[in-house]
């Protein structure tokens, strides 16, 4: 499902994980085609101290399944992963 270099937190009693892409995925952009299609994505530039830049925001996304059920969360999966192929082929 996820592509080679893509690195999913554990999920221990939670509801949200940390999802890394390899570096060739500007999340950003992602994230607003994504919006686009109805799925918000958290990019990991909301979670940084302002003035602290980590660069967590270009490749990291923080997942939240709270209040969600299992089919809207597999839809947002499916959507999140078109937008990723069509961004690996430079389609976006």
């Amino acid at each position: 499902l996820f592509r080679s270099g893509t690195h999913i937190s554990n999920v221990d009693g939670g509801y949200f994980s940390w999802v890394t892409l390899p570096d060739y995925y500007d999340n950003k952009k992602i994230a607003e085609e994504c919006s686009n299609r109805g799925v918000i994505l958290a990019t990991g530039d909301n979670f940084e101290v302002t003035g602290n830049p980590l660069g967590w925001g270009k490749h990291g996304i923080r997942v939240s399944i709270s209040y969600l059920d299992a089919e809207k969360i597999k839809e947002g999966v499916k959507i999140w992963g078109e937008v990723c192929s069509l961004y690996k082929n430079n389609s976006l």
